[in-house]
C-alpha cells in the first residue's frame, strides 16, 4: 500500500503463511482435536497441537502489529507535514495587503521627510570657513 510519497507498506500475508505452518496448522489441528474429543482418545495431544497452532498465530499477529505501528509513525509525520506547508502558505500567501501597503507609505513619507531635513542642513564644509 502506498503510504507518503515514495513510502510503501506491505500490510497483508498470505493465510497459508498465518494459518498453516510446521507443527502449527489451525485447521488441522482443530479437526485432530474434533476426531481426539468424539473418539475420547488423543485428547491431550490435541490440545498441545491447537496450543501450537495458535501461538503460531499469535506470532503472525506481530507482523500486523508492526504495520500498525508504521502507519501511525507515517500518519504523525504526514500531518506534521501538513502543518508545516499550511504554516509556509500562510505566512507567503497570508499577507494582509493593506497592512503591508500602509507600513510602506508610512516608510516612504517618512524617507521623503528625511530626504527634506537632509537639503536644509548647511552644506557649508570646513573649507568653507576658511575662505
Amino acid at each position: 500500500m502506498q503510504v507518503g510519497s515514495n513510502y510503501s507498506l506491505q500490510i497483508n500475508q498470505a493465510g497459508s503463511q498465518i494459518f498453516s505452518a510446521a507443527g502449527g496448522d489451525v485447521f488441522q489441528s482443530v479437526a485432530d482435536l474434533i476426531t481426539a474429543l468424539q473418539t475420547n482418545s488423543g485428547i491431550g495431544n490435541a490440545v498441545t497441537a491447537v496450543r501450537g497452532a495458535f501461538d503460531h498465530v499469535t506470532s503472525q499477529r506481530v507482523f500486523y502489529g508492526n504495520a500498525v505501528n508504521q502507519l501511525n509513525a507515517q500518519q504523525n509525520y504526514l500531518n506534521s507535514e501538513k502543518v508545516d506547508l499550511s504554516n509556509a502558505a500562510n505566512s507567503i500567501a497570508g499577507a494582509d495587503i493593506a497592512k503591508t501597503a500602509a507600513t510602506l507609505n508610512q516608510a516612504e513619507v517618512a524617507l521623503n521627510a528625511e530626504l527634506a531635513a537632509m537639503g536644509k542642513i548647511s552644506q557649508n564644509s570646513l573649507f568653507d570657513y576658511l575662505k
